[in-house]
């Protein structure tokens, strides 16, 4: 544990809180000069994180400068006409990433993760609990939900080395999708709203390559509330139809928090008929079925009664969902 000392040096000369002091100081062994240096250039990812907005569209665009490779030219940053972002390495970068990992290892791991940004209580000691996580766990692709400025900001400081980081908006709180660098080959990434959504809902669209074989993976946090049914349902139905529409020659992935429940799915049943469910892919093993497990994890208290979406009687739900195609 870090000294009260040299946290407080720490907050004083970085201008950050106690929380984040201790963060970078354990981070570095409690070394004022490593930490502190691991925070100043952590400050400067920051611009690898980027919100387009385009005034003449309701569509907004996220892009991810890439960081440059060392001793090559920088990567360039190029925008078509649809404002879509396409990060194309220079030739002289050498081979896409992707080509560099081993010609047997075809598999992708995958983490999608609500972090519960709105919740205060301890979030700064969750965040860096979440971050810890990931970089112990080494996931390829992460789904993240209820992202807020400030976990954001961690997540990009920690990771900016080692993934790109795409956030599906900067106000409020939001979805993002980070991507690990030495995995993929990057080609373009939107963000499309949904245009009945009334909780400002979205879906991200990363499309990329890894080993040639090309790839879809989308995130989203889909509408909320018992009276928002319909709405959550014709969400997803646009999320499939966009699995659907990538092609056979595009492997397309979704993972996030749907909100829905098992009655909705089955409600979408044609809409996903070639579409497969991963946990029902694997087997359908009953020790991971739920999600949101109430009687397991008691970090909410509901207070008993509906709380407008679930009800004390009904606490373990499938909310969170990753499917393929």
């Amino acid at each position: 544990m870090a000294e009260p000392n040299i946290v407080a040096e720490f907050s004083t000369i970085s201008g950050t809180d106690e929380e984040l002091a201790k963060y970078y100081l354990t981070e570095n062994g409690n070394d004022l000069e490593r930490a502190l240096n691991m925070f100043f250039a952590n400050q400067s990812c920051q611009d690898d994180v980027i919100i387009l907005e385009d005034e003449d569209s309701p569509e907004r665009r996220v892009q991810s400068e890439p960081v440059a490779a060392e001793g090559s030219d920088e990567d360039v940053i190029c925008l078509d006409d649809t404002m879509e972002t396409e990060a194309a390495s220079s030739s002289s970068a050498g081979p896409p990433v992707s080509d560099t990992r081993s010609a047997v290892d075809r598999h992708l791991k995958i983490i999608s993760w609500n972090i519960e940004g709105l919740e205060k209580e301890m979030l700064k000691e969750r965040t860096v609990a979440v971050i810890n996580t990931l970089k112990r766990e080494s996931p390829d692709v992460v789904f993240l939900q209820e992202v807020i400025p400030l976990s954001l900001n961690i997540a990009a400081g920690a990771f900016c080395d080692s993934y790109h980081v795409f956030p599906g908006g900067k106000f409020a709180y939001f979805t993002a999708i980070l991507l690990k660098k030495e995995t993929f080959h990057l080609e373009t990434v939107l963000v499309e709203p949904f245009p009945n959504s009334q909780m400002l809902r979205n879906l991200i669209i990363a499309k990329a390559k890894c080993q040639g074989i090309s790839l879809q993976l989308m995130t989203s946090h889909i509408e909320s509330m018992a009276n928002q049914s319909e709405e959550r349902k014709s969400q997803l139905r646009s999320i499939f139809a966009r699995m659907t529409g990538a092609g056979t020659d595009t492997v397309s992935i979704f993972g996030g928090d749907t909100n829905a429940k098992d009655r909705e799915i089955f409600d979408l049943e044609r809409e996903r008929s070639d579409i497969e469910d991963v946990w029902e892919t694997v087997g359908s093993p009953p020790e991971s079925r739920f999600t949101w497990d109430m009687s397991q994890n008691d970090n909410l208290n509901m207070n008993g009664g509906n709380q407008g979406y679930v009800t004390i009687e009904s606490t373990s739900i499938r909310r969170r969902r990753v499917y393929h195609r």
